[in-house]
């Protein structure tokens, strides 16, 4: 019973921050599904990205196209794989970038394109997961609906992941295969 009050007692003191507008109020899910993002590894993101990439017509990849795909993540998941999404900060990919690239001339700008729209993506619909300002962070209403970082508005979570779904999709399909 105490953790129930602590928790209550703690949620009130945030929507009481946010009345007076101190701190934007986050609902519960919203919080857990961002520390669950900070602490997701490049692997898993780039595991699922290569699951969920189709063509901008939607249909799955096949032959060279998806083998492309799997080696141009794949190169990337050499460096980047053990680090969580808030490891790869600006710093690692300047390094990662102006340093050796055993894979050859011709691969590496592939993988910085796929790593670039990847991340522009999310930078521009999730908006900066280390900030508390609430300013261009998704946010879930009372009545359910999800508010883009990019500020479009959407009827669900569903609805919203589809939007983000299909904006990394069209951020990616204006890479040369």
């Amino acid at each position: 019973m105490r953790d129930a009050e602590s928790w209550l007692a703690g949620e009130h003191e945030l929507v009481e921050m946010h009345r007076r507008g101190l701190k934007q109020w986050v609902h519960p899910t919203d919080r857990d599904r961002r520390e669950k993002a900070g602490s997701m590894t490049f692997d898993e993101l780039a595991d699922w990205y290569v699951d969920t990439h189709r063509k901008p017509d939607g249909t799955a990849l096949r032959g060279a196209a998806r083998r492309n795909l799997r080696t141009d993540v794949g190169h990337l998941k050499d460096v980047f794989g053990g680090m969580t999404v808030k490891q790869i900060t600006p710093d690692v990919i300047s390094k990662w970038y102006f340093g050796e690239h055993e894979e050859g001339e011709w691969v590496f700008p592939r993988m910085y394109q796929r790593l670039k729209a990847i991340t522009d993506v999310l930078a521009d619909h999730l908006g900066d997961i280390d900030m508390e300002d609430g300013r261009d962070d998704p946010h879930v209403a009372a009545d359910g609906s999800v508010q883009c970082g990019c500020l479009l508005e959407f009827d669900g979570i569903t609805a919203w992941r589809a939007h983000l779904a299909q904006a990394i999709l069209e951020a990616l399909s204006r890479i040369s295969s």
